[in-house]
């Protein structure tokens, strides 16, 4: 970490990695704006895990992001009272190559709670859209953390949708699963909105400036079993 490799906002990187290497970067920014670190063109399959700084590396870190799109991760880093952050690139498979790019990001965020008792809800698989078009698109997924929480961090204004859902493999967890604002899913498959809501209408579009930020949360109820 001490030696970590330089990277500003606006810059991409690409570096040889051999199997299960980690290399550490620092990530700098102009200002307070919100980053987004990507790994597209990898052909690696990369985690990525952002700390404050060096004297904290052997601590839990600030955000951890992986398979977002793809075997590729998107780290979006929230703006705080630093400018900078360490960044450790860990690669998750065999030998390839890292690419990694620095962009400003628009930030979409929230908190998955359990409807009954209010209960953060760790490891729920959230899916972003944009739906700037009839047709809206997967841009990818995250998952929440111990409090609940979820951020996503990606590149441009626009109406974007998002969702709660499990992956098949996934132990189940016994959900009801839903588009924002309140639109309950007949499946939960994450990559989808067609099955939320409605023939008529699957989700409350979220318009999101950039610079912007947007905060959408969720209390799910839990499904009957037989």
């Amino acid at each position: 970490c001490a030696r970590a490799i330089a990277l500003h906002e606006g810059e991409a990187i690409r570096h040889a990695v051999g199997a299960r290497q980690s290399l550490w970067y620092r990530v700098d920014t102009r200002d307070d704006s919100a980053l987004r670190v990507s790994t597209r063109g990898s052909t690696i399959d990369p985690a990525l895990h952002a700390f404050s700084d060096c004297r904290v590396a052997d601590r839990a870190p600030l955000a951890s992001v992986d398979d977002s799109f793809g075997l590729q991760a998107d780290l979006p880093l929230v703006p705080k009272t630093q400018t900078f952050w360490y960044v450790r690139a860990d690669n998750l498979g065999g030998a390839g190559e890292l690419e990694l790019s620095v962009v400003r990001a628009v930030v979409i965020g929230g908190r998955v709670t359990r409807n009954a008792g209010n209960a953060p809800q760790a490891d729920i698989t959230v899916a972003l859209f944009r739906a700037d078009s009839s047709s809206p698109y997967y841009l990818g997924t995250t998952n929440t953390l111990a409090d609940g929480t979820y951020t996503f961090g990606v590149s441009g204004a626009g109406n974007f949708a998002v969702r709660t859902g499990e992956f098949s493999y996934s132990a189940p967890k016994g959900f009801l699963h839903e588009a924002y604002n309140g639109f309950v899913c007949s499946t939960t498959d994450p990559y989808y909105l067609g099955t939320c809501g409605s023939s008529t209408q699957n989700f409350t579009p979220i318009a999101v400036a950039d610079p912007g930020s947007a905060s959408i949360d969720f209390g799910l109820d839990l499904a009957g079993s037989v």
